[in-house]
C-alpha cells in the first residue's frame, strides 16, 4: 500500500513536533539547569535508497515505541557530543566533550530521555486529543545499518524525516533527527486534521508482541489506580519517615520486557521484590535507580543527603528498613481496596544488574512473557527529581483487574461458578462456607447499598429531594498565612498546605464534611474514590 503525505499533513506534523519536543527542551532545560533550544523542524520523504548516508553515522541511536494511543515505533538520532555533556551533568561530573561516552553515560541520558520524552507524550496527547503512552526508549552508541530502518520503511519503501536544530547553553549547535513510518505519521496527520484526511484503510490491528493489548481500558485504568493507591500511601510513609516532602506523579502503565528493563537500567540498580502471604498470590517488583538508593539511605540515617557514595551493606540495611514500612503502608491501602485482609512477606532487597541468566528460579525476572510496567515520577524535596518502576507479572496482573471489576475478566460476565473459582485462585484464602439449598458457596462482604441503610419510609422520603443540586468539593488542604505573606505571592510561587501527598482529601456537600477520599485518574480528568463515609457516629 502506498502511502502520500500532503502539504497540509506535513504542516500538522510538523506542528505536532515542535510542540512535542518544545516541551521536551523545557523538560531537558529544567533537568540541566541551563537553556536548551529546538528549533521548528523541517520535514521530508526519505527513499529506502538515500538513507545510506545515516550508515557512517557514530552518534547515539535512540529506539521509540508507543504502548498507547499509537501503534508504531521511531527512532531518533542523538549528537554525540550532546550525549556526553548530558551524562555528566545529570551524574555531576564536571563537563568536558573530550571524555569518552561509556556505559555509564548512556545510562544517564536514558533516565534524561525518559522525562524529555515522556513530556514530548503528554503535549502530543493534548494535541492528539488522546492519551499518548510510550515504551522505554533503547538507547545505543554505534553504527546505525539498514536493519535499524527496515521496521520503519515497510511496504511504502520511504520514511519522514524530521530534523531539528538543538542548541544547549555551553554546547555548539547540533543535529536531532527523527524518523517515523508513513503509516505512523499518516495516522497522526488523520487525528489532527479528522476527516479532510481520513486514515489508510488498512488500518493497523493491535499487535500480538504487546500483551497489554489484551487489556480493555477499565483494566488498564484499574493497574493504574492499583499502582497509585499502593505507591502514594508509600510515599506518604517515607515522607513522614525523613521528614520532607515527596511528591509522585500520576502513573504511566505500558508492557515492557526484561530486555527493555536492561536496556534502561544498564548499571547496578535497587531492586525490591515485593511477594504477598495473604489475600493475593503473586508478587511484583520495584527498581530505584542507585544515586536515589543513597539519598534515601543517607536521609534514613540522619546523614546530609548529597547522593554520593556508593550502595553497602549499612547502605541497604537503611533502605530495607525504610521499603519495610513503605510496604506495609501500601498492604494497609491494598487491603482497603480490595477489602480484605493483604499481607506481604519482609521485602527483598538487592543491589545488582539486571541479569535474566543469574535470576533465581521463580524470580520475577526468570519470566518470558514481558511484565505491566507502571511508571512514577517521584520528586523528593529538593534531592530527588526521578522515576520509580513497578513491575507486575501479566498474570497477576490480570488477576487484580478481574477481581476489582466485580466479575467481569476480558468485558464479559463471569458465570457465578467461574467467579468463585476465580477469587479462590487470585485470593488465595478458601472463603466462608454457608449452607445454602445444601451446597456450599463462597460468602464475600460487599459495602451496602443504599437500599439496605435507609426504612422504605426513609427511601419515600428522599424520592421528594433527590433533585435538588449539591454542591460537592474536594479539599486538598489548607493553611493559614498572614496577608503579607499573601501579597508576595507571584507566579511560581510554591504555598504549602497542612496535609502530606498521598493523604486522602476531605469531601464536602453543600460544606458539610462527609466523605474521605483519594485523587485518582479517569481518563483526562481528574475523580476520587471514596475510602471513608463520614457518619453520625464521628
Amino acid at each position: 500500500m502506498s502511502i502520500s503525505l500532503e502539504d497540509m499533513q506535513q504542516e500538522a506534523l510538523k506542528e505536532l513536533s515542535n510542540i512535542a519536543f518544545g516541551a521536551g527542551g523545557t523538560a531537558l532545560s529544567q533537568l540541566l539547569g541551563r537553556s536548551a533550544n529546538i528549533t521548528m523542524p523541517s520535514l521530508q520523504v526519505v527513499e529506502a535508497g538515500e538513507l545510506s548516508s545515516f550508515f557512517a553515522v557514530s552518534d547515539v541511536l535512540v529506539k521509540m515505541g508507543y504502548s498507547d494511543g499509537l501503534s508504531g515505533k521511531s527512532l531518533i538520532i542523538f549528537p554525540r557530543d550532546y550525549a556526553v555533556f548530558i551524562g555528566q551533568i545529570m551524574m555531576m561530573q564536571e563537563s568536558s566533550l573530550e571524555s569518552e561516552l561509556s556505559e555509564m553515560h548512556l545510562s544517564a541520558l536514558t533516565e534524561a530521555l525518559n522525562q524529555v520524552l515522556g513530556a514530548g507524550a503528554t503535549a502530543m496527547s493534548e494535541m492528539l486529543n488522546r492519551n499518548v503512552g510510550l515504551v522505554s526508549p533503547q538507547v545505543e552508541h554505534r553504527l546505525l545499518t539498514q536493519e535499524d530502518f527496515q521496521e520503519l520503511i515497510g511496504e511504502e519503501g520511504a520514511v519522514l524525516q524530521v530534523t531539528f536544530q538543538m542548541v544547549v547553553e555551553g554546547l555548539p549547535e547540533g543535529r536531532l533527527v527523527q524518523f517515523w513510518s508513513l503509516k505512523l505519521a499518516s495516522e497522526m496527520a488523520s487525528c489532527l486534521l479528522g476527516d479532510m484526511f481520513p486514515e489508510p484503510e488498512e488500518k493497523s490491528q493491535p499487535s500480538i508482541d504487546n500483551p497489554l493489548d489484551n487489556f480493555n481500558d477499565m483494566e488498564k485504568e484499574t493497574l493504574k489506580e492499583i499502582g497509585n493507591i499502593s505507591l502514594g500511601s508509600s510515599a506518604t510513609t517515607l515522607s513522614q519517615l525523613v521528614s520532607r516532602r515527596i511528591n509522585i506523579t500520576a502513573p504511566k502503565l505500558s508492557y515492557t520486557s526484561v530486555e527493555d528493563i536492561k536496556h534502561r537500567y544498564p548499571a547496578p540498580c535497587v531492586i525490591v521484590e515485593v511477594s504477598y502471604s495473604e489475600g493475593l498470590i503473586g508478587k511484583n517488583v520495584l527498581i530505584i535507580n542507585a544515586q536515589d538508593a543513597v539519598i534515601i539511605a543517607q536521609l534514613m540515617m540522619m546523614q546530609e543527603p548529597d547522593g554520593k557514595g556508593e550502595i553497602d551493606e549499612i547502605s541497604i540495611s537503611a533502605v530495607s528498613e525504610a521499603m519495610n514500612q513503605m510496604m506495609g503502608a501500601s498492604a494497609t491501602a491494598m487491603s482497603d481496596l480490595f477489602n480484605r485482609m493483604i499481607n506481604i512477606s519482609p521485602p527483598r532487597l538487592e543491589y545488582k544488574e539486571i541479569d535474566t541468566s543469574t535470576d533465581r528460579e521463580g524470580g520475577i525476572f526468570d519470566i518470558e512473557e514481558g511484565l505491566i510496567q507502571i511508571a512514577f515520577k517521584i520528586e523528593v524535596e529538593g534531592l530527588i527529581d526521578s522515576e520509580i518502576l513497578q513491575l507486575i507479572p501479566l498474570d497477576f496482573a490480570k488477576d487484580m483487574t478481574s477481581y476489582l471489576l466485580g466479575g467481569y475478566k476480558n468485558g464479559e460476565e463471569m458465570s457465578p461458578s467461574k467467579e468463585s473459582e476465580r477469587e479462590k485462585e487470585v485470593l488465595g484464602v478458601e472463603g466462608e462456607k454457608e449452607e445454602s439449598s445444601g451446597e456450599d458457596s463462597i460468602v464475600t462482604s460487599y459495602p451496602s447499598d443504599v437500599g439496605n441503610i435507609y426504612s422504605p419510609l426513609e427511601m419515600e422520603g428522599l424520592e421528594l429531594v433527590k433533585d435538588i443540586t449539591i454542591e460537592l468539593q474536594g479539599i486538598v488542604g489548607k493553611v493559614k498565612v498572614p496577608l503579607r505573606e499573601i501579597l508576595k505571592l507571584g507566579k511560581g510561587s510554591v504555598m504549602e498546605f497542612d496535609s502530606y501527598a498521598g493523604e486522602p482529601i476531605d469531601i464536602y456537600a453543600n460544606g458539610k464534611l462527609i466523605a474521605r477520599a483519594d485523587i485518582v485518574a479517569v481518563s483526562d480528568f481528574y475523580g476520587i474514590r471514596l475510602r471513608e463515609i463520614i457518619t453520625k457516629q464521628h
